[in-house]
C-alpha cells in the first residue's frame, strides 16, 4: 500500500495532506478511467524529451494500479459489459485509453497479464499520415509564449502550425502515432477494443455540429476499413466540447453504442443517463505547459485521483 501511495502521489502531485488507505463503495457502480500514454522505466529520463511527462504513466504504476484495486474488489469491464448494464452488480471499473500513441502496443502483454479488458480510442488522421500529435510538437518545441495561439481557431490550423515547427528530432517511440498495422494487431488482442476519438482530434467550439459529425464519419470509416468492423464506442476528445442532444443522436445513428466524456463522478448504473458514460482523468495533467494552453484553448482536464477522492463515498483517511 505504501508503493501505492507513492504512485498516487506522482499522478496527482497532490493528494491534499492526506493518504490513501481504504475505499468502500456500494455496487451497481462503474468508475470508467482514462489515460493516455505508457511507458517503461528505461524511457523515463528521455520521456520529457518528446512529451509532457505528465500526460504519460509507468507501466509498472499502472500494473499496481490495477492489482491494489482489484484487491479493493473491483470488477473490470469492457465494451462487451456495457451492451448488458442489467447483469453488472458490483463494483466496477472501465479502462480506456485516448489518441492513440505507437506506446499503447504495451497494453497487448499488459491486459493479457493482467486480464482486463481496455478500449484505446483513436484519432484516424495522425495514424493515416504517420504524424505526429500536434500537442507533442508544442511541447518538445518548449514554446513558452502561448498567447500567439488565439489566432488559431481549429484543431486542423493548430495541425498545420504544429507541422511547420516539426523536425525529425522531435519523432521517437514514446510520442509517435499507432501505425495501421499496430491498430490492426491491437484489434486481435481479445482484451481490447478499439474506438473512434475523431479523424483530426477535433476540439473545436467554433465548428459546427455537421462538421464535427462528418469528421467522427470520417474516422468511423477509417477504422472500419482498417479493422474490418465498425467501432461501436466513441469518446470526445478532450472530453466534451461539442455537446449537444442531436450530436449524440447523430453519432449513435453510426453505430456507435457507448459514448465518453470526462466529467470526474462515478457511473450509476440504475440512476444515471445512459446517453453517454463520465470518466475519470488518470494520469496528470496539471503541469505548467498543459493548463497554460488549454486555458487559452477552453479545454478541461481533470486530476483525476484528486477527484476520485471526493467522489468515492464511505471513503477513510489517514492524515499524513
Amino acid at each position: 500500500m505504501k508503493r501505492l501511495i507513492k504512485v498516487l502521489e506522482k499522478i496527482t502531485l497532490k493528494l491534499d495532506g492526506f493518504l490513501f488507505k481504504e475505499i468502500s463503495v456500494s455496487d451497481n457502480v462503474i468508475y470508467f478511467f482514462t489515460f493516455h500514454s505508457i511507458h517503461k522505466k528505461k524511457d523515463e529520463k528521455f520521456l520529457s524529451m518528446y512529451m509532457d511527462p505528465n500526460s504519460s504513466i509507468l507501466d509498472s504504476d499502472f500494473i499496481l494500479l490495477i492489482n491494489e484495486l482489484k484487491k479493493l474488489k473491483f470488477d473490470f469491464i469492457g465494451e462487451d459489459s456495457l451492451k448488458n448494464l442489467s447483469k453488472i452488480s458490483k463494483k466496477n471499473i472501465c479502462i480506456t485509453f485516448d489518441d492513440g500513441y505507437y506506446n499503447n502496443m504495451l497494453l497487448i502483454e499488459i491486459t493479457e497479464k493482467l486480464s482486463i479488458p481496455v478500449i484505446i480510442f483513436t484519432s484516424s488522421y495522425f495514424i493515416e499520415k504517420n504524424q505526429l500529435f500536434w500537442w507533442d510538437i508544442f511541447y518538445s518545441k518548449r514554446i513558452s509564449d502561448f498567447n500567439f495561439l488565439k489566432k488559431y481557431k481549429t484543431s486542423f490550423e493548430l495541425i498545420d502550425l504544429s507541422q511547420n515547427l516539426f523536425d525529425t528530432k522531435m519523432y521517437s517511440d514514446l510520442n509517435k502515432p499507432l501505425s495501421i498495422l499496430n491498430l490492426k494487431e491491437l484489434s486481435l488482442c481479445k482484451y481490447i477494443s478499439i474506438g473512434n476519438h475523431t479523424h483530426h482530434h477535433v476540439i473545436d467550439n467554433s465548428i459546427n455540429s455537421n462538421f464535427f459529425i462528418n469528421d467522427f464519419i470520417l474516422c468511423q470509416n477509417k477504422l472500419k476499413k482498417w479493422l474490418g468492423k465498425e467501432p461501436t464506442s466513441f469518446a470526445f476528445p478532450n472530453g466534451e466540447t461539442i455537446f449537444k442532444k442531436n450530436t449524440l443522436l447523430d453519432i449513435k445513428n453510426h453505430g456507435i453504442e457507448n459514448i465518453f466524456i470526462v466529467r470526474p463522478k462515478p457511473f450509476k448504473i440504475n440512476f444515471m443517463n445512459k446517453n453517454y458514460y463520465p470518466r475519470f482523468m488518470v494520469n496528470n495533467r496539471s503541469s505548467k505547459f498543459i493548463n497554460h494552453y488549454n486555458s487559452i484553448l477552453k479545454n478541461r482536464f481533470y486530476c483525476s485521483f484528486l477527484d476520485f477522492k471526493y467522489q468515492v463515498k464511505n471513503i477513510r483517511w489517514k492524515r499524513t
